[in-house]
């Protein structure tokens, strides 16, 4: 049991993958099935960090990680427009980190 609105990890994973969903699909954009996984384990691995640096609660760390993961998507977005594809693949995801990083915690 969590005090003082305390979230697991699991819970901050979650409410990351939803708003990453969410920012691509306003823009009539989906995740390919390799590229969720993908985005997942970055979203995991960013959550993992926050963790270990005990800012898991800190709502001002949780705001900038959920700011920078809709730079990331937005970038996605953006590739995959200048190549004329309609959803996000594993590329899309790499080449934003490429142009992005280093983007905290992601990256």
């Amino acid at each position: 049991m969590h005090m003082d609105n305390e979230r697991s990890p699991k819970e901050v994973v979650g409410q990351l993958w939803e708003l990453a969903q969410n920012h691509a699909k306003a823009s009539n954009f989906k995740f390919e099935k390799h590229c969720e996984l993908d985005v997942q384990s970055m979203i995991e691995a960013g959550v993992d960090k926050l963790s270990g640096m005990g800012r898991l609660n800190d709502p001002q760390a949780i705001q900038e990680a959920e700011e920078n993961l809709k730079s990331i998507v937005s970038e996605m977005i953006n590739i995959a427009l200048a190549k004329g594809v309609d959803s996000l693949h594993e590329w899309t995801l790499g080449d934003a980190l490429k142009n992005l990083c280093p983007l905290f915690p992601f990256c």
